[in-house]
């Protein structure tokens, strides 16, 4: 009885076995975590594209910045760290918004500037538009030619007076 116990509890070898499991699932395994790696790097792409884009119009927003286009680029740049961000990438323009007239709401699109130009002279209540855009290869390539998608990604802010941007400090409460 005894003896009968020990051989239903002892494990049988079979060499080899755990060397055919793992090249079963190895492949598996690889793909999905290559494909969890590229699907983070997109991630983190669009989001610095989205900052970028954001944080310049941020900065442009403002009346005195609108035709500082190098700010709008430096501060677009400096905000899409990481992901190799160039002037070329970024286009700056404006408009003088969505007007209510009538039935109408249509936009006007205004003078198109980049980095090194400046706008036509606009006032309070115009808009500019930062488009950043950023092509993503993937590490894997897929066929002969590694593409990728283009993110893009386009904000707008309206021009606002009377707002100091010199300082960093937070502004104080006057009575």
């Amino acid at each position: 009885m005894k003896r009968r116990f020990l051989q239903l509890t002892q494990k049988t070898k079979h060499p080899g076995q755990g060397l055919v499991e793992l090249a079963l699932v190895l492949p598996i395994f690889l793909l999905l975590l290559i494909g969890i790696i590229e699907v983070g790097r997109l991630v983190y792409t669009y989001s610095a594209v989205y900052s970028a884009s954001q944080d310049g119009a941020r900065y442009g927003g403002t009346l005195n910045n609108y035709q500082d286009g190098a700010g709008i680029c430096a501060h677009a740049i400096n905000a899409g760290v990481g992901i190799g961000l160039t002037t070329a990438n970024i286009t700056i323009s404006y408009d003088q918004g969505p007007t209510i007239s009538g039935q109408s709401l249509g936009l006007t699109q205004g003078t198109v500037g980049n980095c090194t130009t400046s706008a036509a002279t606009l006032q309070a209540g115009d808009r500019v538009i930062v488009s950043v855009s950023k092509g993503f290869t993937f590490f894997i390539p897929f066929s002969k030619q590694n593409w990728g998608p283009t993110i893009t990604s386009t904000s707008y802010r309206t021009i606002i007076s009377g707002v100091d941007t010199s300082s960093s400090l937070p502004p104080t409460a006057t009575q």
